[in-house]
């Protein structure tokens, strides 16, 4: 079929702007719902990376655990 996952510009500047909100901004000490948790923060910089080549790799690579498909569901249950 020659069907292949892509990333969108959707997607990236969504990226864009979780790295843009996770600057931090007046106190610093950590309360509910202001920062960034360890977890998601770490999501991005494994996404940096893998992010520009995805929509090059083959099939099998873009589909596999270790794809920037796990990253993104991450960020996606991070800001629900």
């Amino acid at each position: 079929m020659g069907f292949r996952e892509r990333i969108t510009r959707e997607v990236r500047d969504f990226v864009l702007r979780v790295k843009e909100r996770r600057k931090p901004t007046g106190d610093l000490r950590p309360r509910e719902g202001t920062g960034m948790t360890r977890k998601v923060e770490a999501a991005l910089q494994a996404l940096e990376t893998k992010l520009h080549r995805h929509n090059g790799l083959a099939r099998r690579q873009q589909e596999s655990f270790f794809s920037c498909w796990r990253e993104l569901k991450i960020l996606a249950l991070a800001f629900r």
